[in-house]
């Protein structure tokens, strides 16, 4: 009895893409938002703790 694993009987395919859906994932759209200062410094504090967590500090 022959064994075969079961996704060697599959072929996968690539989804098919069309040009017009590569139209809208530039980056997105950049707004400017306005942030007082106290948001500002909050912003700051969390990405400073991000980068300890990401380090092990």
């Amino acid at each position: 009895m022959k064994k075969s694993s079961s996704g060697s009987s599959k072929k996968q395919t690539k989804p098919k893409i069309k040009k017009d859906d590569l139209k809208n994932i530039s980056g997105g759209n950049r707004r400017t938002i306005e942030l007082s200062e106290r948001e500002k410094d909050e912003l700051r504090e969390n990405f400073k703790n991000a980068i300890k967590l990401i380090n092990g500090e």
